[in-house]
């Protein structure tokens, strides 16, 4: 059985596939992943000090305005190796995450609604469908943290 950690990464992996299939452009979501799977990884995987983050940490990380994301630096003493907003990185990627679900659930629910409308409609009947069009919103140009 896999431990929390490796379910966790996993899932979070998962979600490109959802992404593509509606559209999202890895350049929008690759850095937030990464950054997701980063900070869970470094709760379990320790340092070159041997720390991990902790409670505390994760806290401080998300609370401050430009949070610490360092893969491999110290925990004990974050250095500006590399920086970025994480919290409005998370923040982001939850955002991209929750949109794509909805907007693949719609999809899937306007397929089945027309599916049903087609099933109802007389045999040799012409009638165009009103179903109302999806938009597809361009993530290429998305900036992020």
């Amino acid at each position: 059985m896999p431990n929390i950690i490796e379910l966790a990464d996993s899932t979070l992996q998962s979600t490109r596939p959802l992404f593509e299939i509606v559209g999202i452009e890895p350049s929008a979501y690759e850095d937030p992943l990464n950054i997701m799977i980063s900070i869970l990884l470094q709760v379990v995987t320790p340092d070159a000090d041997g720390e991990k983050l902790t409670h505390d940490m994760l806290l401080e990380i998300f609370q401050s305005i430009e949070g610490i994301f360092v893969k491999g630096a110290s925990c004990k003493q974050p250095t500006a190796l590399m920086t970025s907003i994480v919290s409005n990185s998370v923040v982001f990627f939850l955002r991209l995450l929750t949109s794509a679900q909805i907007r693949a659930e719609l999809e899937k629910g306007l397929r089945i609604a027309k599916a049903a409308e087609s099933a109802r409609a007389p045999a040799g009947s012409t009638k165009a469908s009103k179903s109302p069009s999806l938009l597809k919103p361009s993530f290429t140009s998305c900036t992020h943290p």
